[in-house]
């Protein structure tokens, strides 16, 4: 008896190598496929999703290049210009486009309808820059740990509203890098990490902006020639019952006149889903509004009075620019914010503003914000009717400037369905 459970046992054992070995060599399989659609950047970490040489990275991997475009290697060795096309410096996506390419490796996009907690994934990186001792990517594995997950930034400004959560190793240099699935399909790109006592390694918990998030704004960023693009305006003007306790959150109250009160959202309503996506709290709501371009129809499913009722509203591009002046793109080896130009005739220049002038930071609505290489771009989303502050310094004396940001202009709508 003992003789035959010592032989069932080994049986298994074997049973459960051969099928280890196997998933390893799929691994093996997979990477080896990726490799050469893998992009180092010398700040982080990219990748190719088309063969005629879109690359996907952080917007914050592009901090401090001088101008439009910045020299990449591919994952086969070879170094090519690469253009910027567009970037969105809130959710942290940038699209850049190779010179005269055709016939590359790249990386397919998985459908997020696919992707569960549990599933095994797949980092590929440059973290610490080791890229540029070896000509490979570093390789860490995973799992997806957690789902539509809402994480922010203060320092630079960032917004992961719906990010997938993975456990595989990521470190200073993977931002930009993909997460795959098991078939080597893109699940996402990699971004921030939680830190630990002020610590910036990894932990165990890193931050990945999902594929259905990516492939929204794909196609805003290829039309952005060059520029930031921003997420839409704000949805404003709902409290939420805080001591609610059914499966969805429900309406408070809802401000005469703003956003929320146009979209026809009402006291009492509970939010079901929004563009089928599941609700269940005030920060899951938020969370999904926040991952849409400008100009993109909201689908509400809202419970009113027993009754299940569809709501559509088209939520209007965020209004940018509205402080009359241009701030100089800082390089790495820039510490200070120079002001590039200031509007003619503007309430910036006729309160003092000038050009080459030194921004620290910008206050409104009691809040300051200190300007700095990595959230430069903040002053291009303050909104408009906004009295401001702006503390600068010129000739080594600081100064203190005044003003009312840029009245609302109607804009015209496209629709992004």
């Amino acid at each position: 008896m003992l003789k035959h459970l010592c032989l069932f046992c080994m049986a298994l054992s074997l049973s459960a190598f051969s099928e280890d070995a196997k998933f390893q060599k799929k691994l093996q399989r997979v990477i080896a496929n990726s490799t050469n659609a893998f992009v180092f950047f010398p700040q982080g970490s990219g990748v190719l999703i088309s063969s005629d040489g879109y690359i996907l990275t952080n917007a914050h991997v592009l901090v401090g290049i001088e101008g439009k475009t910045t020299t990449v290697r591919t994952g086969d060795g070879n170094l090519h210009l690469a253009v910027i096309q567009g970037k969105d410096p809130q959710g942290d996506l940038a699209l850049l486009k190779l010179h005269n390419v055709q016939g590359l490796s790249y990386i397919n996009f998985a459908k997020m309808k696919d992707v569960s907690i549990g599933d095994i994934c797949i980092a590929m990186g440059n973290p610490f820059a080791l890229g540029m001792v070896d000509k490979n990517p570093t390789i860490t594995v995973g799992v997806i740990s957690a789902l539509h997950m809402f994480h922010r930034n203060l320092k630079p400004i960032l917004y992961y509203t719906d990010s997938i959560v993975t456990d595989a190793p990521i470190n200073p240099g993977n931002s930009g890098g993909p997460l795959l699935d098991v078939k080597g399909k893109l699940l996402g790109i990699n971004g921030m990490i939680q830190t630990a006592l002020g610590l910036r390694s990894n932990t165990g918990i890193a931050y990945t902006i999902p594929i259905n998030q990516i492939k929204m704004w794909v196609p805003v960023l290829k039309e952005a020639n060059g520029e930031n693009v921003y997420h839409a305006a704000e949805f404003t003007g709902l409290t939420f019952d805080k001591e609610n306790t059914t499966a969805n959150p429900k309406i408070k109250s809802v401000l005469k006149g703003s956003i929320a009160d146009k979209a026809g959202l009402k006291a009492n309503d509970s939010i079901l889903q929004i563009n089928r996506l599941d609700v269940w709290s005030e920060i899951r709501f938020y969370g999904i509004i926040r991952i849409y371009p400008g100009n993109t129809t909201l689908r509400f499913k809202v419970r009113r009075d027993d009754k299940t009722l569809s709501i559509k509203y088209l939520l209007a591009a965020r209004q940018t620019h509205n402080l009359f002046f241009k701030l100089k793109v800082p390089s790495r080896k820039e510490t200070w914010i120079r002001v590039l130009s200031v509007e003619e005739d503007s309430p910036a220049e006729k309160s003092g503003l000038r050009k080459d002038d030194i921004l620290h930071s910008i206050k409104m609505n009691k809040r300051s914000v200190k300007i700095s290489r990595l959230n430069y771009w903040f002053y291009e989303t303050i909104a408009p009717d906004k009295d401001i502050q702006l503390r600068i310094m010129r000739n080594n004396k600081p100064h203190i400037i005044r003003y009312k940001t840029r009245g609302k202009i109607k804009q015209s709508k496209k629709k992004n369905q």
